[in-house]
């Protein structure tokens, strides 16, 4: 589908990124099932994202986003 962002720790990124601006480190780190916060600090999450995972979240937030999605109640 996209092959620039095969690999799996690409989307946990971008991921852990959405969520860390939007609720905060400790949530990142629950979503994703750390057990370290300095995993997701500095493995994770970053304040400046270079330009791939800025893509990458911003894809991942734009499947999140789109009306054709289906949404775990529907499911």
């Amino acid at each position: 589908m996209y092959p620039e962002f095969s690999a799996t720790h690409i989307l946990r990124k971008a991921m852990a990124n959405i969520v860390r601006q939007h609720m905060g480190l400790e949530a990142a780190q629950a979503v994703g099932g750390w057990k370290s916060r300095d995993v997701v600090e500095k493995v994770y999450t970053n304040a400046s994202p270079d330009s791939l995972n800025k893509e990458a979240v911003s894809m991942v937030e734009h499947i999140l986003n789109s009306p054709d999605r289906i949404k775990p109640d529907q499911a």
